[in-house]
């Protein structure tokens, strides 16, 4: 399974994206090519080769197994540019608690873990996201106990540790994006600024 994905409308008019798709196909043993749009309505996405998955892919980083809900996941699923940050958390991982910020599907969490961190803790708003993090944990033969997830706001659950003055030696924090245009750059600024300042404090 390939996934594309056009950053606007100018991308869009540019590519031949089905005559990419197709050559694509050609050099990789392909079944399905789905163009996945920016838009979060997913009637607004299309396969260009194949069917939809109609379950989440599998596949293999440095080792660890992972799924990717294609269909339904952040932007195309899975965040391949952060593949060698991983594979560097699971070489300094080695017994110290992780606490994994923004942790999407568990990606850097199931790296810890791989890396014999003795306790590794998701923190995501969202639940979904959360359950394919326990169960990318359970699915590398992890040890149970030593992965919780906590649903919460990354800056209201920052406080709360700080306030009870918790202790990390890994803290991963790979955000999404705060600003959505040049008139909140400023404020992504300063939030960016909050989050480091205030990870580095726990």
């Amino acid at each position: 399974t390939a996934v594309f994905q056009l950053d606007g409308p100018g991308p869009a008019g540019f590519w031949q994206i089905e005559g990419i798709a197709r050559w694509v196909a050609g050099q990789l043993p392909l079944t399905t090519v789905y163009l996945k749009s920016q838009s979060r309505e997913i009637n607004q996405s299309r396969t260009l080769l194949g069917h939809p998955p109609a379950a989440p892919v599998s596949f293999l980083e440095n080792g660890l197994q992972i799924t990717v809900d294609v269909v339904r996941g952040q932007k195309t699923g899975f965040f391949l540019d952060q593949r060698e940050n991983r594979w560097h958390v699971g070489q300094v991982a080695a017994n110290r608690p992780t606490l994994n910020l923004f942790g999407y599907t568990g990606g850097f969490s199931v790296a810890a873990g791989r890396g014999q961190a003795p306790q590794v803790i998701t923190v995501d708003s969202a639940t979904p996201a959360l359950e394919a993090a326990d169960y990318h944990w359970r699915l590398n033969g992890l040890p149970p106990e030593a992965h919780h997830t906590v649903a919460a706001d990354v800056f209201d659950y920052l406080n709360q540790q700080a306030r009870l003055n918790r202790q990390w030696e890994l803290v991963i924090a790979d955000p999404p994006p705060f600003a959505s245009s040049k008139e909140t750059v400023k404020q992504a600024i300063g939030a960016y600024q909050k989050l480091i300042a205030t990870a580095a404090t726990v």
